[in-house]
């Protein structure tokens, strides 16, 4: 891999001032380099210490929303939802901030509305009084506050959007249990919420999507099962919250296993997780796939290199292609023979679940997976190891030739640069990557929002 400079000046911050003016060095891309159209690192005197978690693209404006959780100026450690809003040549249109101010407030997903261009962002909230809050905010296309709802005692984890049927539904758990809640999309009004009685339930779950055909809405978590292990969970309601299907499943070896991901797209339903496997003592990345009317279409397991720790993080498909892919880490052995840890993506058909090809890179944990189904591409983005850096790859989706990549470093040099979520506007093709960099204050200390976006791959 060559190493070049940016063509193009990285300038945004939530505040006047400008960070960086470029032009900035970084490593150049596969072939003939993958240079990034901007770079926005945001600081403020009124926000530090950002945690982004989720992105979300806008592709009717181009705009880009990036949504998670930081720290007031102030240190009182209270941490705000905190929401950024990009046009799609790196300007800040604007940020946002909901919480509760007398304690710490954590995002965890948003989702964008395909026809009003409306966003959605939930996590939780808290306050010395109850804690947790199940908290929603909406957001009008400009920005404006459309709706705030919590609903105390729960964990929110996830947020999908029906356009068609004007819902907004919001994933979440109380204790050892899973539940879909569903609001009006204009109002904020509660329509309905279903609660499935489990234990063991862990704290990244559940997940929960859409199909926008049908409008059924599906849900994927774990809980523990009869032999006291936790099985994979997916249930599904239609859209006025009638209960339509509810399965389980259990891996042969009777291990763990741990849902982490979802999506729902063309004819399928597909779930990502991991498998403990008892009797070899490891890992192994698991994918479900099952019909709309909750019958199971196959399952695919994956062995790493050196078969050991391997975890699914990430999925998405692609019906035009025919395509599933999902990425996250693998084990293999290094050249001194020791384990190490290498990112994964890996592609299936989704009709048999037969594997197309997949791609393990040294050193890498991949963290959040893409695809542009006009292009054919599928867009991965990792966290390296030694030194820590974001690897953004851009794969044929037919074949998993690397297209292009580039290997960024953190401007400040911080050694606890993560990338968290990727995103494509499949009009133009743009790419978006969001995660931690460094923040000004102190860069060994503090991290904040920085986002990323490239040109289409091809």
């Amino acid at each position: 891999m060559k190493r070049g400079t940016m063509k193009r000046p990285l300038v945004v911050l939530i505040s006047a001032t400008t960070l960086f003016s470029g032009p900035l060095a970084g490593p150049a891309g596969a072939e003939a380099g993958w240079d990034p159209l901007w770079l926005a690192i945001e600081d403020t005197s009124t926000y530090q210490d950002g945690h982004p978690t989720a992105l979300a693209v806008d592709e009717r404006t181009g705009r880009v929303h990036v949504t998670g959780s930081a720290n007031p100026a102030s240190g009182d450690l209270e941490e705000d939802f905190v929401t950024l809003s990009y046009a799609a040549d790196g300007h800040l249109i604007r940020s946002r901030a909901f919480g509760d101010a007398d304690d710490a407030d954590f995002a965890r997903d948003m989702a964008v509305d395909p026809l009003s261009g409306g966003y959605y962002v939930t996590g939780w909230t808290s306050s010395p009084d109850v804690s947790p809050r199940m908290s929603t905010a909406a957001y009008g296309r400009s920005g404006n506050g459309l709706w705030e709802t919590s609903i105390d005692h729960l964990f929110a984890t996830s947020v999908a959007v029906d356009a068609t049927r004007d819902r907004v539904y919001v994933a979440g758990q109380k204790g050892y249990d899973a539940l879909v809640v569903a609001y009006s999309r204009p109002t904020g009004q509660l329509l309905w919420s279903r609660k499935v009685v489990g234990n063991g339930l862990a704290y990244d779950g559940p997940f929960i999507d859409v199909h926008p055909g049908t409008g059924t809405v599906v849900m994927a978590w774990h809980n523990v099962g009869a032999d006291d292990w936790n099985d994979f969970v997916t249930a599904a309601y239609s859209s006025t919250g009638r209960p339509l299907w509810n399965v389980r499943y259990d891996s042969p070896a009777a291990g763990h296993d741990m849902a982490t991901a979802l999506a729902v797209a063309g004819d399928g339903i597909y779930v990502l997780g991991t498998s403990y496997n008892r009797r070899k003592a490891e890992d192994d990345i698991v994918t479900l796939a099952y019909n709309l009317d909750g019958s199971r279409r196959w399952v695919a397991n994956y062995e790493g290199p050196a078969a050991d720790q391997d975890t699914g993080l990430d999925i998405a498909a692609d019906p035009v292609s025919g395509t599933v892919v999902v990425t996250g880490r693998v084990q293999y052995d290094d050249a001194g023979g020791h384990l190490a840890y290498g990112g994964v993506t890996v592609a299936y058909e989704t009709a048999d679940g037969n594997q197309k090809w997949d791609v393990v890179s040294e050193l890498r944990r991949g963290d959040a997976i893409a695809v542009d189904p006009s292009r054919g591409v599928v867009y991965a983005v990792a966290t390296t190891y030694d030194p820590t850096n974001w690897a953004t790859s851009a794969y044929d989706i037919e074949d998993g030739g690397l297209l292009r990549e580039d290997v960024f470093s953190d401007p400040l040099g911080s050694p606890y640069t993560v990338s968290v979520d990727i995103g494509v506007d499949t009009r133009s093709g743009q790419v978006y990557v969001t995660g931690a960099f460094a923040g000004t204050v102190d860069p060994f200390v503090d991290d904040t929002y920085a986002t990323m976006a490239y040109p289409p791959a091809r």
